[in-house]
């Protein structure tokens, strides 16, 4: 009795052992699982053009080098880079004793063939006169018509000459072409500059161009519309507006490579600004503000 009292509690225990393990498999079996958030999306083709932010500089699109159309040694210069000039004005002048010198003789050269002129007029007169009474003979008569178209020619020449001179007087002195700003200046007081050498850069007012320098110019830069900024120190956060290219010019450079200078429209900004290009976002018409709703990224 003994014996089968304690195989019955042997069992026992080794069925309460396993209803544990039952329990135990079970709970662990129950736990909840967080679910996975997913997105779902439709594949469709469309145009891709990458992001790229670029920066460059507003310049204008018009620059002019002005230099003087003689040579000479540079006595005055009247403005410096920074300076807006108006059509007409003084920007330099050059020693003009030479010139002034050139003009006198062609003065005194006119002079001279109009005196010259005077006296074979008259003595053509005479001739006719006398030809015509029968006091003279026609050869005569024909150098002294000679003469008066000779002393003519002369004094065309002597007035031809006169006008060179003043024109060379007058290049002497350099002047603004355009209404612009001064943009560079290569040439001081005392220098002796060459026919033609560069004395400023003068950058024309009107339209504006933002400048990008990159290294290739894909075809995509030919078509594509861009959100460009400008950065002020006087308007805090910019100014936005929505361009196009207008130039996309390639140029090899040894130690660069292939560089390509983009250009696109701007508004009317100032010379020098720093200009950003920014990543793509929904543009607006050419030229037209954008929506700070639209940027590519907010203002502080």
């Amino acid at each position: 009795m003994a014996q089968k009292g304690g195989c019955g509690i042997a069992r026992v225990l080794v069925w309460l052992v396993c209803l544990g393990c039952l329990v135990g498999c079970k709970n662990a079996g129950s736990a909840q699982v967080p679910l996975t958030r997913v997105r779902t999306v439709t594949a469709e083709i469309v145009d891709f053009a990458p992001s790229i932010t670029l920066t460059g500089v507003v310049a204008a699109v018009v620059s002019t080098d002005l230099s003087f159309r003689v040579g000479g040694k540079i006595v005055e210069r009247l403005v410096n880079v920074g300076d807006h000039v108006v059509k007409g004005q003084v920007l330099a002048r050059l020693d003009p004793e030479e010139q002034q010198a050139e003009l006198a003789s062609a003065e005194a050269g006119v002079g001279s063939g109009d005196a010259m002129l005077r006296q074979t007029t008259a003595a053509f007169e005479r001739q006719k006169a006398l030809l015509t009474r029968g006091n003279t003979t026609r050869r005569d008569y024909d150098q002294a018509e000679a003469a008066l178209r000779s002393a003519r020619a002369q004094l065309d020449q002597a007035h031809a000459d006169l006008k060179l001179a003043q024109d060379q007087l007058s290049y002497t002195v350099l002047r603004a072409d355009a209404d612009g700003i001064i943009t560079a200046q290569v040439a001081e007081v005392g220098q002796v500059v060459a026919q033609a050498q560069l004395i400023y850069t003068l950058a024309r007012d009107g339209p504006r161009d933002a400048v990008f320098n990159v290294h290739e110019c894909p075809s995509v830069f030919r078509t594509f519309r861009a959100v460009l900024t400008t950065t002020d120190l006087l308007l805090p956060g910019g100014h936005f507006w929505c361009s196009s290219v207008s130039q996309c010019s390639v140029t090899s450079q040894l130690e660069a490579g292939t560089l390509a200078g983009i250009r696109f429209c701007t508004r009317r900004c100032l010379l020098g600004l720093s200009a950003h290009r920014c990543p793509d976002t929904e543009c607006q018409a050419e030229g037209e503000a954008v929506p700070p709703q639209c940027r590519p990224w907010a203002e502080a």
